[in-house]
């Protein structure tokens, strides 16, 4: 499921960009099959990958929607994405991925799937981890295990204890 074509989409209401766009179908080792977005920059080389990680109940559409995308103001800087669909969520559920038992599967099988693949595509360069929510949770998980990998860690709303109120906020 790769192919390549130059798309053009918004970057905040009236502002546009354009891009190349790879759809990649990413193995896990216990044998599922994720799907990862990817855009490249069309007038330029790519300065750094980001790889984005949507939230619980969510998926690709967390960073782009059809009138706004924070997806497409990286690209439209020159960063290259990757947009990441988990198991059980858009793309990678359509394509036959059922959501996890348990939490532990995002970390011991879906993001290391990702991570490698990303890390192959682009060559070994450091990535840039933006994740939202469980996202955001998931890398504080993996930060220490990966971060060989990363170049730095955004988190966006990621309860640091899942289901729990946080006395803090209250």
């Amino acid at each position: 499921m790769n192919y390549k074509k130059i798309y053009t989409e918004a970057v905040n209401f009236d502002k546009k960009t354009e891009f190349y766009r790879y759809i990649h179908e990413v193995m896990t080792e216990d044998g599922m099959t994720l799907i990862m977005t990817q855009k490249i920059p069309l007038h330029q080389k790519p300065l750094a990958p980001i790889m984005f990680v949507h939230g619980l109940g969510q998926n690709r559409f967390t960073w782009t929607q059809s009138r706004r995308s924070m997806e497409n103001y990286f690209v439209s800087k020159g960063f290259q994405t990757f947009n990441l669909e988990l198991r059980g969520h858009g793309l990678s559920r359509a394509n036959g991925s059922d959501y996890p038992r348990r939490f532990e599967t995002y970390l011991h099988y879906d993001l290391p799937a990702f991570i490698k693949a990303i890390n192959e595509i682009t060559n070994g360069q450091k990535i840039f981890y933006i994740g939202h929510s469980l996202g955001g949770t998931i890398s504080y998980c993996i930060s220490s295990q990966f971060q060989n990998y990363f170049a730095g860690i955004i988190s966006i709303g990621g309860p640091f204890q899942m289901a729990k109120g946080n006395r803090l906020l209250c």
